[in-house]
């Protein structure tokens, strides 16, 4: 009887034993298929991929490999089989990207329905927020789009893409956007950076307003040239912000051309307190960088609540490094 049973025992660890050593060699086959395939794909060559066996659906990579083909051919294929695809994956980084593509092909053919119904929504995707807004003005619905169109508008510090200009027409249309407001938009996009912003909202000014975006773009482009040609321009608040804007850009960059420029345009300009606090903050946390002595005398002049948190961090810096602790305690 105990004999029968380890022979039994016997039996069954050979048949798991071939059985694991058979399913170790299914999956090698499987993963040089998938090598191949993948190379072939990469070639733009799809006769392997087509031919691949119905088990290596099972292979644990396959998704990344029909993700390939359909990246590779997409746009030769169907929508319905890149949705299937993105539906049967959801949440990954291999249907984003489908849906970013499907995306662009929807608005490119004004595929409005399909837009709302096939692509997620993302409330964090300002481009892809301002194309639903344009799919419902579309589609007939034009208060569900002006209402996504305020929330967009109300987000000052989001970039808005070009795609957002069609809500944008409507809402100026009916007077939702006053002039200050567009102002508000094109000052935070400039300080950010996001010079096309700035262009697509300037197409909505009166053409005054536009020649002052125009200039300000101007001297963010050079401002070592550009404000030396605007010292023959009556005094205004708009021209003084823009100088300063330059100024203080110039000193990120070159701190003592913007100092030079800085001293010959001072005179010329009613600066506010705080215009003259910027743009001397931004040239003495420069100095204090490069450890100038003269950065301290020059950061201190300063009423401390009107000098930049850098210009006070470095003036703390370079006064400790010195032992002159009167001039800190303002400055913390």
């Amino acid at each position: 009887m105990k004999l029968a049973m380890i022979k039994t025992v016997i039996l069954l660890g050979i048949g798991s034993l071939c059985a694991g050593l058979a399913q170790a060699q299914d999956v090698a086959a499987q993963r040089l298929l998938f090598q191949q395939a993948y190379s072939a794909l990469q070639a733009g060559d799809v006769a392997a991929f087509n031919a691949l066996p119905e088990d290596m659906r099972q292979y644990s990579l396959y998704p990344w490999l029909e993700y390939t083909f359909l990246n590779k051919n997409f746009d030769s294929l169907a929508d319905s089989q890149l949705l299937s695809f993105a539906k049967r994956y959801p949440n990954t980084l291999m249907a984003d990207e489908l849906h970013t593509k499907l995306t662009k092909r929807f608005v490119d053919k004004e595929q409005w329905a399909d837009l709302l119904a096939f692509i997620p929504n993302n409330p964090d995707d300002t481009a892809l927020q301002c194309q639903r807004s344009q799919a419902l003005l579309a589609t007939n619905n034009p208060t569900a789009a002006l209402a996504l169109g305020k929330s967009l508008w109300a987000k000052v510090d989001k970039a808005l893409p070009l795609s957002c200009k069609a809500i944008l027409t409507v809402m100026h249309e009916q007077k939702l956007i006053s002039l200050e407001d567009d102002w508000l938009h094109i000052r935070a996009a400039m300080q950010d950076g996001q010079v096309s912003t700035v262009n697509m909202l300037a197409s909505f000014l009166p053409a005054n307003d536009q020649a002052w975006v125009q200039t300000w773009l101007n001297v963010r482009a050079n401002p070592a040239t550009v404000i030396p040609g605007l010292w023959g321009q009556a005094d205004s608040d708009m021209l003084r912000e823009i100088i300063v804007y330059g100024l203080v850009r110039l000193a990120d960059k070159q701190y003592k051309t913007s100092d030079s420029v800085w001293q010959q345009t001072k005179a010329k300009f009613k600066f506010t307190p705080a215009q003259i606090a910027a743009v001397e903050s931004a040239i003495g946390a420069q100095l204090a960088m490069r450890r100038d002595p003269s950065a301290i005398g020059r950061l201190s002049a300063l009423e401390p609540r009107l000098r930049s948190d850098t210009a006070n961090q470095w003036l703390v810096r370079m006064a400790a490094s010195t032992n002159n602790w009167a001039v800190i305690a303002p400055a913390v």
